[in-house]
C-alpha cells in the first residue's frame, strides 16, 4: 500500500512539474509596427478610431467604447446598475453623420438578449437614447420619440477594464 501510494506521489509530482514548467514561458515584448501612428479622433488621418465613453448616475455606470472605421460602428457596452443584474456585449452599428444607428447584443444572468442602439456622438460626448418598456409585452424597446438624455462623457478606455 505505501509503495503504491509513493507511486501516486511521484506522479502527481511529475504532473505538476511539467504544467508549471509548459506555462512558465518568458513573453516577448510586443512591439509596434514601423507605420503605427497614434491619432487622435476626428483628425484627417484617422482610417478608423476606438473612443470610450462614461456614464454615472448615483450608484448606476454605463460604459461604451465605439470603434469607428468611416461609417462601420463597432463596440462594447456594460451597464452596472446599482442592487441589479449587469448586462455586457458587443455593439455592432453604423454611422451616418453624428448619428450612430445599431443593435447591442449583452448577456445578463448567462441569457443573451439584444436591443437596438441609438447614439449621437457630438465632440467630446456621447448622447443615447434611452428604451422603454412596452406595455403590452413587458419587453424593452428603444424609445424612438425620446431625446438622446443619456450622456456620456469621453473617458480613458482603461474603465472598461474595470
Amino acid at each position: 500500500m505505501s509503495q503504491s501510494l509513493s507511486y501516486y506521489n511521484i506522479a502527481v509530482f511529475a504532473v505538476i512539474t511539467f504544467i508549471t514548467a509548459c506555462s512558465n514561458h518568458e513573453s516577448k515584448q510586443k512591439t509596434q509596427p514601423k507605420n503605427y501612428k497614434v491619432v487622435k479622433r476626428g483628425s484627417e488621418d484617422a482610417k478608423t478610431d476606438t473612443t470610450c465613453f462614461l456614464n454615472v448616475q448615483g450608484r448606476d455606470t454605463m460604459k461604451v467604447s465605439l470603434h469607428i472605421n468611416k461609417g462601420d460602428v463597432s463596440g462594447y457596452m456594460v451597464t452596472i446598475p446599482y442592487e441589479k443584474d449587469m448586462r455586457r456585449g458587443k455593439i455592432a452599428a453604423t454611422k451616418q453623420g453624428e448619428l450612430i444607428s445599431g443593435r447591442w447584443i449583452y448577456m445578463q444572468e448567462g441569457v443573451r438578449d439584444s436591443l437596438p442602439v441609438k447614439f449621437k456622438l457630438t465632440g467630446n460626448s456621447l448622447q443615447q437614447q434611452p428604451w422603454k418598456t412596452d406595455s403590452k409585452n413587458g419587453k424593452e424597446m428603444l424609445d424612438t420619440k425620446a431625446p438622446f438624455s443619456i450622456i456620456f462623457n469621453e473617458a480613458d478606455c482603461s474603465i472598461m477594464k474595470k
